[in-house]
């Protein structure tokens, strides 16, 4: 279920399907799919190790001198417990990743030494922003931050390198308005990518 829920706004958008009921779908289809996926990854574990656990419970019964009884009961409780536990932890994870997906990305600075570079151009900045994907989720104020953030930076050139949307202009022409607000002596130049051609590419082209 949750596959159809997170491919749903990928099939609606070609036949002009947006809108709240599209961005609901679209936030229950990807926690759903990361909750199910963190719960796999650990549901996998747990079973490896009950595996190996029992392997070597038997390999001790087998040379010793009385087989270990099993209390059932027990046997449910730590079980049911232990399933409990692993609902708990990936519902944490899952909201830990809520967490790193929103907040501004974090700025790396990399000094890229270039023989026989111009004087006049060293210390020349570039801001590079990438896969932003701005759609159902990410909205007008994480624009609005980053675009922020990349102008306290005061760089010479900006370079947008593609994944900017997931979705139509007629849709999110709004929520990425504040990327007109960079500010580079050099400009701020956008490239598309993947994404650009699943959302209607030379829309998005000729509206930047």
């Amino acid at each position: 279920m949750c596959l159809i829920l997170l491919f749903f706004p990928f099939f609606a958008r070609p036949l002009g399907v947006e809108g709240v009921p599209v961005d609901i779908i679209a936030w229950a289809g990807y926690l759903s799919f990361g909750f199910l996926t963190l719960l796999f990854a650990l549901l996998a574990v747990k079973d490896l190790s009950l595996l190996l656990y029992t392997g070597v419970q038997k390999i001790y019964l087998l040379f010793g001198d009385a087989e270990s009884p099993v209390d059932p009961a027990r046997r449910r409780l730590l079980t049911n417990a232990l399933n409990l536990g692993l609902l708990t932890v990936t519902a944490a994870l899952t909201g830990y990743g809520l967490y790193q997906a929103r907040r501004i990305p974090k700025v790396v600075e990399i000094d890229l030494p270039v023989e026989g570079l111009p004087d006049d151009l060293h210390g020349f900045i570039i801001v590079q922003i990438s896969d932003l994907h701005v759609s159902h989720t990410i909205r007008r104020p994480f624009v609005q931050d980053v675009v922020a953030t990349v102008n306290r930076l005061e760089p010479d050139i900006v370079a947008m390198t593609g994944d900017l949307v997931d979705g139509s202009v007629a849709q999110l022409r709004d929520e990425v308005a504040p990327l007109a607000e960079l500010k580079a002596p050099y400009g701020a130049y956008f490239i598309t990518g993947n994404h650009e051609y699943y959302s209607g590419v030379e829309q998005w082209v000729a509206h930047t």
